[in-house]
């Protein structure tokens, strides 16, 4: 252990004087004390953690975004949810809100391992009537097989824009992956959906380190290949659990996270706003810190919803570039 305080210089020389005699295997009573008494150094944890992160100790404590950067919205069968304070509400058929306060674009989960999402249709239909960007995600669960639930989501997809009206419009792919998913089999996946449709899906990434350990353990192939997906990351704070694999000893930002997983560089998309579900309330999770400041709730909603980000570049080219129409 060691102490929270130094000693006073002017009484060094008397315990010099005092501990000269003394030795211990090489290391005088002094050298024991003194080291005992110096200042606290980064923890082991920390160093490990940085040096994982392969130089990323230079990126600055605050996040290289704003809040005015293109938004995205998110949701699956479990939104809307219900209502908080006064202000807009939205229904699965009417996403004006939205489009008034600023959405660009809206993804619609439409499955989770072998089960359909019952309101991915209206979903898209809506956020079409306000000219919205459109997307979906499939949520993949490891105890299906791979490529059952590649053609699953290519084949939903294409139900539900024919069912949803928007057939012809281009659609964003996205793969969400279960915490316990295998990285061959995330690559997998990814490479099923590309063969399908000729496009590289977006991969969506939960903050959480049983996905880091998997990912950094990856052959250098399966790496190689997965960076070819661009990231969608999951960050709601910049405080990083203790010990886990982010706890760096500084403010965790998207660029850190992104980089975490020992596979990307960067991220394209980042859900700064996460829905948490709390004593059976749902309660708004955002990331604040430094120079990303972002309100509770999107806009003038009357309830929480998954908010997203885009990086850099131009969003209507990356959607175009990752989307697949059906």
């Amino acid at each position: 252990m060691r102490l929270a305080y130094a000693l006073p210089m002017p009484i060094l020389p008397t315990l010099r004087s005092l501990l000269k005699p003394l030795s211990l295997g090489g290391m005088t009573a002094l050298g024991l004390v003194l080291a005992s008494c110096s200042t606290p150094s980064e923890s082991p944890l920390h160093e490990r953690n940085r040096a994982a992160l392969a130089g990323s100790a230079s990126l600055s404590d605050n996040p290289r975004i704003s809040y005015s950067a293109p938004q995205i919205l998110n949701g699956s069968q479990w939104d809307p949810k219900e209502r908080q304070r006064s202000g807009l509400g939205y229904t699965e058929d009417d996403f004006s809100t939205f489009r008034r306060n600023g959405a660009r674009g809206y993804i619609a989960r439409t499955g989770k391992g072998d089960l359909v999402d019952s309101k991915a249709v209206r979903f898209l239909r809506a956020a079409n009537r306000q000219g919205m960007l459109l997307g979906t995600y499939h949520y993949y669960l490891p105890n299906r097989p791979v490529t059952w639930q590649a053609d699953r989501y290519v084949n939903r997809v294409r139900a539900v824009s024919r069912e949803a009206g928007v057939t012809g419009k281009p659609i964003l792919l996205v793969a969400d992956f279960d915490s316990k998913t295998k990285s061959r089999d995330m690559l997998a996946f990814l490479q099923r959906v590309e063969q399908r449709t000729g496009v590289r899906p977006v991969v969506y990434l939960e903050n959480g380190d049983s996905l880091r350990r998997e990912l950094r353990s990856a052959s250098p192939s399966v790496k190689s290949q997965l960076r070819r997906y661009p990231l969608w990351i999951a960050l709601y704070s910049h405080e990083a659990p203790p010990n886990s694999l982010v706890d760096l000893g500084r403010p965790l930002t998207p660029e850190l996270n992104a980089r975490s997983y020992g596979v990307w560089k960067d991220y394209a998309i980042w859900q700064y706003g996460g829905v948490l579900w709390e004593n059976r309330r749902s309660r708004p999770k955002v990331y604040n810190h430094g120079s990303f400041r972002a309100p509770a709730y999107f806009g003038n909603l009357d309830r929480p919803v998954e908010r997203n980000v885009f990086k850099g570049g131009n969003l209507n080219s990356f959607w175009a570039a990752h989307s697949w129409t059906p």
